[in-house]
């Protein structure tokens, strides 16, 4: 496992989420603005629902993460995010 995925497992476990990674992170953009059961869907819709709808998804989740207020490179940004999901 990355890091990056060990820290979004981790911080999902955390928020009482259970099951297998993908299973998991699914069932938070759900919870979250999006209503597809595909998971790329899902995550762009997640980042739709917050505002985020142009660009690559690696663009929205750069836009995203700077706006609100994470630093580094997205690998980073969403080590971060993921810590404070829990």
């Amino acid at each position: 496992m990355t890091l990056n995925t060990q820290f979004k497992f981790d911080a999902l476990r955390r928020s009482g989420y259970d099951g297998a990674s993908e299973d998991m992170e699914l069932a938070y953009y759900l919870d979250n603005g999006a209503t597809s059961p595909n998971l790329i869907d899902a995550e762009q819709q997640y980042l739709a629902a917050q505002g985020y709808t142009n660009g690559t998804l690696h663009d929205r989740w750069f836009a995203y993460l700077r706006a609100e207020g994470y630093t580094g490179t997205v690998i980073d940004m969403w080590a971060q995010f993921w810590a404070d999901v829990a």
